[in-house]
């Protein structure tokens, strides 16, 4: 766990965005469970199988979270769900 603190507060300090920090601390508790599995009494067989299914995942995640960062210019990917000209109505601003 310690590790795991220390790697999210160099992503931190680094500037990596939030999601993407988020993204490697559930990696890593995955990697961690998927690994104390062995402990519980599962199978090397098992446990590899699991092993290579989150690392896989992760290999096809990260990929295209970059693409959705760099398609949108790491602006929101999902539109407001309030049009524009709605917000005026709503909003005290005359």
């Amino acid at each position: 766990m310690v590790v795991i603190a220390v790697c999210a507060a160099g992503l931190a300090l680094s500037g990596a965005p939030t999601p993407m920090i988020i993204f490697f601390g559930i990696l890593a508790a995955a990697v961690y469970a998927c690994l104390s599995l062995a402990r519980h009494g599962f199978k090397l067989a098992d446990v590899s199988a699991l092993l290579a299914i989150i690392l896989l995942t992760a290999a096809i995640m990260l990929p295209a979270i970059e693409r959705t960062r760099n398609r949108t210019l790491g602006k929101r990917f999902f539109p407001f769900a309030v049009p524009a000209k709605f917000i005026k109505l709503f909003s005290n601003a005359e």
